[in-house]
């Protein structure tokens, strides 16, 4: 069985996982970064959900 891992690369605003895929990607809340189409995110979380997601900046 392969696991798939999502790239920082490849995601898109509004991407929404648990901390451990995002951890899996160096990525943390308050973290900014760009993806292939250079659109620049920020990782946040909502109080409402243990998922963490991402917003275009």
């Amino acid at each position: 069985m392969v696991k798939l891992t999502p790239d920082k690369l490849n995601l898109e605003p509004g991407y929404e996982a648990f901390p451990s895929i995002f951890e899996g990607m160096g990525l943390y809340i308050g973290d900014t970064f760009k993806n292939k189409n250079g659109t620049e995110m920020i990782v946040k979380n909502r109080k409402s959900s243990e998922k963490w997601y991402v917003v275009e900046l």
